[in-house]
């Protein structure tokens, strides 16, 4: 198997194997960046449930990700740059899961931002304190419920009487407020909404637990990976229908585990319309609640469904061209960049430590460029120059998937560039489902092999003609 296209792109799920790649990679000055890859779930087996099954399934990919994060602490006895481990929650948890909280999370800021609009064009900004009063009240009551476990990150004081509005955008922001505002909802109905209008998604018991299982299994790889002082954990991006609830959970762990460095990343699809409000957002909720940006930026990975999907549910949430594409990747280094003129120097390095500041000055940053451009990596580094930034110091690295643009990756640890290889991992025959899938879903966005094919032809002819 790995003579084939599987050996290509991924390394059987052997821990001996994949740090061997990780420790030949370093030595060319490349950090390793790893991807636990799970078995596609095929339902209950013999007698379980499909959801007691489903459940198992979630937790070995649990147990696989915190082996993982052990694997990658294991690197820094050789490698200059923080590795990287890279996951998504639907390897946590079921899909509906991440639906239903989608849907919840949409349906209860547009309820409140709706509420706040009309009562300001009606009767003024002071006929909002109904409202204002009424999510402070979710947000105090949150504390003594039952799920008080996720409503640590809820950054409003039990003493406050007002909101300012980056803590109404840091409620709305928030995946433990939403789940804490759909309870408190269900027992005490907005007094000002008429019977129908403030109709959301009701999550059951069942649905509760569930969130809470997701949680809690987020924390303690947060958690891990923030003890090992060496390693960062990055969630990945999904599809729209589910993207809300992962960036929200996200942007939660982020409130929590990063106080002092960034330990938690988050992932930003610039092929979305929406990707660019979104980083901007949580840029400032950085800056205003006192904690370190952590981020990966990618083109993206679902065009082709989105569009399909799209035809028939909701408006394409799709940029219309590569090109808006690229100018949309551009715009959110920059804004990532600026406030990296001002950050302190990062803990990307291995061999460093942040110390602790106050909520009111910057904070370290890290942020990921994950391109397989070489235009867009030249402007990131024409970008660093101007600005007078060090890469390593500024939180900034690169990265590329494994078996993909190696002239990139290499050239960029060559010259001193932090630079990543992301290396999916795992059993031969989820790893070829796996690859099967991901180019069925990349197809359109795929980089052209034809550099490759001229680069490798000019190294046959180099080696063949090379004269003694």
């Amino acid at each position: 198997m790995k003579k084939t296209i599987f050996g290509q792109f991924m390394v059987s799920d052997e821990s001996e194997a994949v740090l061997r790649l990780a420790k030949r990679h370093s030595q060319s000055g490349v950090t390793p960046l790893f991807a636990y890859t799970a078995a596609e779930f095929h339902g209950g087996h013999s007698g379980t449930s499909a959801k007691s099954s489903r459940d198992v399934w979630c937790q070995g990919n649990f147990n696989a990700i915190a082996s993982s994060i052990e694997m990658a602490n294991k690197c820094k006895e050789f490698t200059k740059d923080q590795p990287v481990v890279t996951t998504k929650l639907t390897f946590l948890t079921d899909y509906a899961d991440l639906r239903n909280l989608t849907e919840v999370i949409n349906q209860q800021t547009k309820l409140i931002e709706g509420c706040l609009m009309e009562k300001r064009e009606s009767s003024g900004v002071g006929n909002c304190r109904p409202l204002i009063e009424y999510l402070l009240r979710v947000a105090r009551s949150a504390r003594d419920d039952e799920l008080a476990s996720m409503t640590t990150c809820i950054n409003v004081d039990n003493k406050a009487t007002r909101l300012t509005r980056y803590q109404l955008v840091g409620l709305l922001s928030s995946a433990c407020f939403h789940v804490a505002l759909n309870r408190f909802i269900q027992k005490n109905p907005m007094p000002w909404v008429r019977e129908g209008e403030s109709s959301v998604i009701r999550l059951r018991e069942e649905d509760l637990q569930r969130i809470s299982r997701l949680w809690s299994r987020m924390n303690e790889l947060n958690k891990m990976a923030s003890e090992r002082k060496t390693v960062v954990i990055n969630y990945d991006a999904e599809q729209t229908f589910i993207q809300p609830a992962i960036e929200a959970l996200v942007l939660d762990s982020m409130r929590i585990f990063n106080k002092q460095r960034p330990v938690v990343l988050n992932t930003y699809q610039c092929y979305l319309k929406r990707t660019l409000g979104f980083l901007k957002r949580d840029l400032e909720l950085c800056r205003e609640e006192g904690f370190c940006f952590g981020g990966k930026v990618v083109r993206g990975a679902y065009m082709d469904e989105e569009r399909r999907l799209a035809k028939h549910n909701y408006p394409d949430p799709v940029n219309d061209s590569y090109e808006i594409t690229t100018d949309v990747y551009c715009r959110a280094i920059d804004s990532v960049l600026a406030d990296a003129t001002n950050a302190p120097p990062s803990s990307s390095s291995s061999s460093s430590s942040s110390s602790s500041s106050s909520s009111e000055s910057a904070k370290p940053m890290r942020m990921i460029v994950a391109t397989h451009n070489l235009d867009t990596v030249n402007f990131v580094i024409e970008r660093l120059r101007d600005k007078k930034l060090d890469a390593r110091e500024s939180g900034i690295s690169f990265a590329q998937l494994l078996g993909t643009r190696d002239y990139i990756s290499f050239a960029l640890g060559a010259a001193g560039y932090p630079a990543g290889k992301l290396i999916h991992y795992a059993e031969p025959e989820s790893g070829l489902a796996y690859l099967s899938r991901r180019l069925q879903e990349n197809r359109s966005g795929l980089p052209s092999p034809a550099i490759e094919r001229r680069l490798l032809m000019n190294e046959i002819k180099r080696r063949f003609l090379r004269r003694p």
